[in-house]
């Protein structure tokens, strides 16, 4: 079966590696044996496949509803304010 990955997946991944070779930089690990490394590969792939995992479980209409209905009510509270401040 084959997946489509969601647009945040490779920038997500871009930035995982920006960290990990921030890492290496900033502690003066050798960089050809990290890039190497299969363990360092393998974490990044859970780590990214784990996100994604919970990002597909997560209902995005349910909380696009929820958001919406926040700032509905956000909205409505302002304007209750509004009017009490009137009188």
């Amino acid at each position: 079966m084959l997946e489509i990955l969601p647009e945040w997946y490779s920038t997500a991944e871009k930035k995982l590696e920006d960290c990990i070779d921030d890492i290496i930089r900033k502690n003066h690990i050798d960089f050809g044996f990290a890039h190497d490394s299969q363990s360092i590969e393998y974490a990044k792939r859970t780590i990214l496949m784990t996100l994604y995992n919970i990002w597909g479980k997560v209902d995005v209409e349910g909380r696009k509803r929820m958001e919406e209905f926040e700032n509905d009510m956000k909205k409505i509270i302002k304007k209750e304010k509004l009017k009490e401040k009137k009188k």
